[in-house]
C-alpha cells in the first residue's frame, strides 16, 4: 500500500511528502492530469517519466523547458503556456515547482544536480555518465564491467576531455541543443566536479579524445571503455588499473581471448611505447602470434631508456628484442 500526504492548491493536486514505490507515471495519473490540455508542470512530469537516467543537471532541465515552450506540445498535446519563449525565470521558477512537489531533489555534494524522485537506486557509474556526457567508465572499473578483474574497486574510475577540449565540445553540444539559440537566460553546459559519490571516491582521468573510445549500455545512462580502450588503458596507465603486476596478470588470462581487439585498438590510437610495452607483453610474456605484434619490434630504441611501468624507476634488466627496461620484478 502506497501512503502519501498531499494538498491541494487551485484543485491542482501537489505531493508534499510520500513513502511509495510508485512510478512517475503511476503518479500522474493520480494528479489527474488533463491529457487534452497539458500544464506546464505535468508536461515536465511526464518529461522526467520518459529519462532513461536516475539524475538530471540543471542544463538538462533547461533542455526539457526550452524543447516544451519551443514545440509548445506534448505527445501532440497543446501546453498551457504563459509566455512564448523561455527564459531564466521560466526555467528557475519551473525548476523551483517542480522540487517543491518532490519531484526533484539536490544531490548533496554536488551542485546543479537533482535526483528523480521515483528512481531508488543511483548507481555510481550511471550517475557520472548522465551528469558528464563526454565521460565514459574507464580503467579498473571498467575492467570490472568486462569481467577481466578479480578486484573489487573502491574507487569509481571515469575519463572525460581535457577542460579546454570539455570546454569546445559543449559549446558545440549547446548550439545543436538548443537549435542555434543561446541566451544567458537558459543555464549553460557546466563541467561539474564529481570527487565523491555514496560514498564512494570517484577519480576522472583526462583523455584528449573520446570518441569510439567506449560503447553504450543498452536500456542505461552508461557508457564503459571498449574491450580494446581498456587494455589500451592497462599499458598507458597501470596504476589505476591494479598496478603493473595486475595488468600482466590479467593480459595472461584474457589476452589471448581478445588478442585481434588489443592489436587493432593499440596499432589504430597507441604511440610508440604503448606499442613496445604491449607487445613486450603479448610476445614474451603471453607468447602470442600476430602479424601486427611483430611489425611493433621497430619501434624499439636500443640505447634508450623506456621502461615497461612507467611509473616505476629504470632498472639495468632488459627486453632485448623490445629494448625495454623490465622494472619491476613480475610475479609470472
Amino acid at each position: 500500500m502506497s501512503i502519501y500526504i498531499a494538498v491541494f492548491n487551485k484543485n491542482h493536486l501537489t505531493i508534499v511528502k510520500y513513502i511509495s514505490n510508485m512510478s512517475l507515471g503511476h503518479i500522474t495519473n493520480i494528479l489527474g492530469i488533463d491529457m487534452e490540455k497539458l500544464k506546464i508542470e505535468d508536461a515536465i512530469l511526464m518529461s522526467l517519466e520518459r529519462l532513461n537516467q536516475s539524475v538530471i543537471t540543471e542544463y538538462q532541465f533547461g533542455q526539457i523547458i526550452y524543447e516544451l515552450y519551443e514545440k509548445k506540445t506534448y505527445e501532440k498535446r497543446s501546453i498551457d503556456l504563459r509566455k512564448t519563449k523561455a527564459d531564466y525565470q521560466t526555467f528557475r521558477r519551473n525548476l523551483n515547482n517542480t522540487i517543491q512537489r518532490g519531484f526533484l531533489t539536490p544531490l548533496k555534494n554536488i551542485s546543479r544536480v537533482y535526483k528523480i524522485f521515483d528512481r531508488s537506486f543511483l548507481q555510481e557509474e550511471e550517475v557520472v555518465c548522465s551528469i558528464d556526457p563526454f565521460s565514459y567508465i574507464s580503467h579498473l572499473s571498467a575492467m570490472q564491467y568486462h569481467g577481466i578483474t578479480d578486484r573489487l574497486p573502491t574507487v569509481i574510475f571515469y575519463s572525460s576531455l581535457k577542460r579546454k577540449l570539455w570546454k569546445e565540445y559543449a559549446r558545440k553540444r549547446e548550439i545543436k541543443d538548443f537549435n542555434n539559440y543561446r541566451s544567458e537566460e537558459i543555464p549553460t553546459f557546466t563541467n561539474v566536479t564529481i570527487k565523491k559519490f555514496n560514498k564512494k571516491n570517484i577519480s576522472k582521468i583526462e583523455v584528449n579524445n573520446y570518441l569510439g573510445s567506449f560503447i553504450k549500455v543498452e536500456d542505461k545512462k552508461l557508457r564503459v571503455s571498449t574491450i580494446g580502450r581498456t587494455f589500451h588503458d592497462m599499458i598507458k596507465k597501470p596504476i589505476f588499473c591494479g598496478g603493473i603486476n595486475h595488468v600482466v596478470e590479467v593480459f595472461q588470462e584474457y589476452a589471448e581471448i581478445y588478442v585481434d581487439l588489443i592489436v587493432n585498438e593499440i596499432e589504430n590510437k597507441g604511440n610508440k611505447i604503448d606499442k613496445v610495452r604491449t607487445g613486450y607483453i603479448l610476445d614474451e610474456i603471453c607468447n602470442l602470434e600476430h602479424p601486427m605484434i611483430n611489425n611493433w619490434t621497430k619501434h624499439a630504441q636500443r640505447g634508450g631508456s623506456r621502461k615497461l611501468d612507467v611509473a616505476t624507476e629504470y632498472r639495468p634488466v632488459f627486453s632485448e628484442k623490445w629494448c625495454l627496461s623490465i622494472n619491476v620484478d613480475l610475479e609470472i
